[in-house]
C-alpha cells in the first residue's frame, strides 16, 4: 500500500482539487494553513462506491431516481463508511501526523470532481471545523467521505450524466484563527463580471455566512482595489472556537457588528495573487486575525466569467 496520508500537494489526482488550488497558491507565496491530505486512493480503495451508487443507477435506468431514493442511499453510505475498518498502517500514520499537527483542527473535502473549471460542487460535500483526537478527525474523514453520496452531490452528479461520485481527498488543517472572515471573487459572481470585484466579510469564522444564515458586509471594488459600493452586514451571531469546549460554538451578537475600515485591503491583495496562481479568476474563503494576518482558507475557479472590458 502506497502512504495515502500526504502532504498537501499540487497533484489533483491525488489530493484532489481544492487542496491542490491551495497548494499552487502556497507556492506562490499565499499563507495557507499547511496540514496535510488523505489521499484520493485511500477512498478509492476502502469505500464500495459501486455498490453504494448501485440503486441511484438502476433507477437512472427506469427514467430516474427520487428524492426518498436519494436520501436513502445516503443514510446506507454514511452507515457503511462509519464502519468501515482501516488498515493498520493508514491509521498508524495518521495519528502520527496528528500528533504533529495538534489542533484544533478542520476537516475539508477536496474531491477529484469538485472544484473545477465546469462544475464546483460547492456546498454539496462536507467540512468538518473545531476537531481534535484522532477519534474525532477518524469520524470526521468518513463525513466528508460520506458526504459524496448526499442528494445534493448525486444530484449534480446525475445532471452531469454520472451516477456515482469519484474519488474524495480529504484535507486537514490547523484550525485558523479568525477575528474576521469571509469569501470573494475576483469576477462578480452573478454578473460575470470580472471588472467588479466582490468581497464578503463576518466576524468570527465564516460558517454561518457560508450557511446563509447571517448578512455578511458586502464591498464591490474596481481591480485597483478603489471601493464601488459597501453594504453593511446584519450579523445576529458570531461562531468561534471554544477551547473549553473543544468545539466550535455561536454566540448572539450583542450589538450589530461594525467592521473596521480597510478590512479588505489584504483581501484583495490576496484575491487578485490567487487568481494570478491559478490562471483564471477566482473565489476564496480567507480570514483575518491580529494585525491583518491574512490566511487563505480556499480558493476555487470561478465557472461564469464575461469578457475582460478594454483596457
Amino acid at each position: 500500500m502506497s502512504s495515502w496520508v500526504l502532504p498537501v500537494g499540487t497533484d489533483p489526482r491525488l489530493c484532489g482539487n481544492k487542496a491542490a488550488a491551495l497548494a499552487r497558491a502556497a507556492e506562490a507565496g499565499l499563507p495557507t494553513p499547511g496540514g496535510f491530505v488523505i489521499s484520493a486512493d485511500a477512498f478509492a480503495a476502502l469505500v464500495p462506491v459501486r455498490e453504494l451508487a448501485e440503486p441511484v443507477r438502476d433507477a437512472s435506468g427506469r427514467g430516474g431516481a427520487d428524492l426518498a431514493l436519494l436520501g436513502a442511499v445516503a443514510e446506507r453510505a454514511a452507515e457503511v463508511i462509519r464502519a468501515l475498518p482501516w488498515p493498520r498502517a493508514f491509521a498508524g500514520e495518521l495519528g502520527e501526523r496528528l500528533r504533529a499537527l495538534g489542533g484544533p483542527l478542520a476537516v475539508r473535502s477536496s474531491a477529484t470532481w469538485e472544484d473545477t473549471g465546469a462544475r464546483s460542487f460547492a456546498g454539496q460535500l462536507s467540512s468538518v471545523i473545531g476537531v481534535s483526537g484522532e477519534q474525532a478527525v477518524r469520524e470526521a474523514v468518513a463525513a466528508v467521505w460520506a458526504s459524496a453520496f448526499s442528494p445534493g452531490a448525486i444530484s449534480q452528479l446525475l445532471r452531469a450524466g454520472a451516477y456515482e461520485p469519484g474519488p474524495v481527498a480529504v484535507a486537514v488543517q490547523p484550525l485558523a484563527a479568525a477575528e474576521l472572515s469571509g469569501v470573494a471573487y475576483s469576477a462578480h459572481p452573478v454578473t460575470g463580471d470580472p471588472e467588479v470585484l466582490v468581497v464578503e466579510a463576518v466576524a468570527g469564522l465564516a460558517g454561518p455566512l457560508v450557511e446563509g444564515r447571517v448578512t455578511p458586509e458586502h464591498v464591490e471594488l474596481d481591480r485597483a482595489g478603489r471601493v464601488l459600493s459597501r453594504r453593511p452586514g446584519r450579523q445576529h451571531l458570531i461562531a468561534a472556537y471554544d477551547p473549553a469546549a473543544g468545539a466550535v460554538v455561536e454566540r448572539p451578537a450583542e450589538a450589530e457588528v461594525e467592521l473596521a475600515a480597510g478590512w479588505f485591503d489584504p483581501v484583495h491583495a490576496a484575491l487578485l495573487r490567487a487568481e494570478a496562481a491559478l490562471g483564471r479568476p477566482v473565489d476564496i474563503e480567507w480570514c483575518l486575525s491580529g494585525d491583518r494576518d491574512f490566511t487563505l482558507i480556499q480558493v476555487r475557479p470561478i465557472t461564469h466569467v464575461t469578457a475582460r472590458h478594454p483596457t
